[in-house]
């Protein structure tokens, strides 16, 4: 029986992660599987090239589905994210955090 085969990074593409996904080996990086934490990333630290790549290797619903899950995203970022992929503010986590109120 035949292993899956895991989703590997190019060296380009692992250099242009390193940027953002510091506290990672990227070279332990599985495309798929990590799908989530590499484009919360691009989204929150990524600079034009990071989002153009991530563009080119995810889907919109990718994209919009982290936008909609993360719990991580700041109002800034999913501020923009919401408004460039017509997503409703009421569907997106990270404007849903409870605050301590001490």
């Amino acid at each position: 029986m035949q292993r899956p085969q895991k989703s590997l990074l190019k060296k380009t593409d692992m250099h242009l992660l390193a940027d953002i996904i510091w506290d990672a080996e990227v070279t332990t990086l599985d495309l798929e599987k990590d799908k989530f934490a590499i484009i919360e990333r691009a989204l929150l630290f990524g600079w034009e090239e990071h989002i153009r790549w991530v563009r080119n290797q995810y889907s919109l619903e990718d994209v919009a589905s982290v936008v909609r899950l993360s719990s991580n995203l700041d109002a800034r970022t999913a501020n923009y994210w919401s408004i460039r992929l017509h997503i409703p503010r009421t569907e997106i986590k990270c404007f849903f955090k409870a605050s301590a109120i001490i």
